[in-house]
């Protein structure tokens, strides 16, 4: 894409034909073949420059981002701002973003709290739930009834917290030492839920544990470096990446807590992906001068392809498979089947006039600007009319 202010550390989200990208005080839809603009909506942002890397949700066809004092909740097919509510306790946001999922949005305030919102009208509170000391940035992970968050409190200790999903009583909430600054991932099928603990900037320091998601008991623990990733599951094995300065680490585990291999990428803001057999992390920082997406065999941490740059946490979508990822930048990169030209239907050699421009194909082409009708996958602007009507004099 062109230089849309992405943010460096969010998830762009795919949805059909769309991608939905986070940009601090704007939130973009992307044209998911060409990369080109279709709608853009202002919202509040980090308006304290905290350098928050919060990602979009999607759901029914809403877009919803916590940013700041504020959540809002946005039309995904036009961008009109459907709602947008400040937190009740006047909480800051930053890099947690919310959870859709049974017509409720789960969201961290950034103060004490986690919310339950009515995903119908955000303004109705369904529970709020207070962490055990203080500070809610986990972006909530769900299953089975369950909802576990963190928290951040910059007070030596954090607790890992397992929540009622419908009512916001407390299952347990497990202390361990450092902060949370990251989000959990569920295996729920294995009775596992696990997360990152961050023990020391200064000295690249980091823990991920593994606790029993019915008890919240520790199962195993290890030493990675520094970070706030999310780790992602994949049949028998487990992937996290980590890593203050750029180039940092990817670990793969399995599920006993073994180390299987390392990769030297990763990000303590970035959260790999696996897919198709193939794990996908980057080297990319919020304050970084580097960046780069790099992809490898998920089983064996061979080495398949990278590029130079974007890295920010993947989104992958089929079929037709696409990898987004977002720079340093301030652009989204896609990755995948090169899309077909849409300048092929008028200036291809197999077009009316090969590659000159027919009078015909001008008044088509003028039809097609007017309508906003697709062409092959693409909307043309008023600078792509102009190529074609200079071509058209020139022919």
């Amino acid at each position: 894409s062109d230089d849309i202010g992405a943010v460096e550390g969010s998830q762009a989200m795919i949805v059909g034909d769309k991608v939905f990208v986070y940009a601090n005080d704007n939130i973009y839809a992307l044209n998911r073949s060409y990369g080109t603009v279709l709608w853009n909506t202002t919202i509040p942002g980090d308006e304290m420059a905290w350098g928050s890397w919060v990602s979009p949700a999607y759901d029914n066809n809403a877009i919803y981002i916590s940013t700041g004092f504020n959540i809002t909740k946005i039309n995904a097919q036009d961008g009109t701002k459907l709602q947008e509510v400040a937190f009740p306790n006047a909480g800051y946001a930053c890099n947690g973003g919310p959870t859709v999922a049974d017509g409720m949005v789960f969201v961290g305030s950034g103060g004490n709290n986690y919310y339950a919102l009515d995903e119908n009208d955000l303004t109705t509170v369904i529970w709020n739930y207070t962490v055990p000391i203080s500070g809610s940035s986990s972006t909530p992970a769900i299953a089975d009834g369950k909802v576990v968050v963190g928290e951040l409190t910059w007070a030596g200790s954090s607790h890992l917290c397992c929540i009622d999903e419908f009512t916001g009583a407390q299952i347990w909430a497990t202390e361990l030492p450092g902060n949370i600054g990251g989000s959990a991932s569920i295996d729920a099928a294995n009775d596992r839920t696990y997360i990152v603990v961050s023990t020391d900037y200064t000295g690249d320091a980091g823990e991920i544990y593994a606790l029993n998601f019915t008890t919240g008991v520790v199962v195993w623990n290890n030493t990675i470096t520094y970070s706030d990733s999310t780790p992602v599951i994949s049949g028998d094995y487990l992937y996290v990446s980590g890593g203050v300065n750029t180039p940092g680490i990817t670990y793969c585990y399995d599920r006993s807590g073994t180390l299987q291999w390392t990769v030297p990428h990763g990000s303590w803001t970035m959260s790999p992906a696996v897919a198709d057999g193939k794990l996908i992390t980057g080297d990319i920082a919020p304050w970084g001068t580097s960046d780069g997406i790099y992809v490898f065999d998920a089983i064996t941490g061979t080495p398949v392809w990278s590029y130079e740059h974007a890295g920010s946490s993947p989104s992958i979508a089929y079929p037709d498979p696409i990898v987004v990822s977002v720079g340093n930048d301030s652009k989204v990169y896609a990755f995948g089947t090169k899309c077909y030209d849409w300048k092929e239907e008028w200036f291809g050699e197999g077009s009316d006039g090969g590659t000159s421009i027919t009078t015909t194909e001008l008044q088509d082409a003028i039809h097609h600007w007017l309508d906003d009708l697709d062409v092959r996958g693409y909307i043309m602007s008023t600078k792509d009319l102009q190529e074609i009507i200079s071509a058209w004099l020139s022919s």
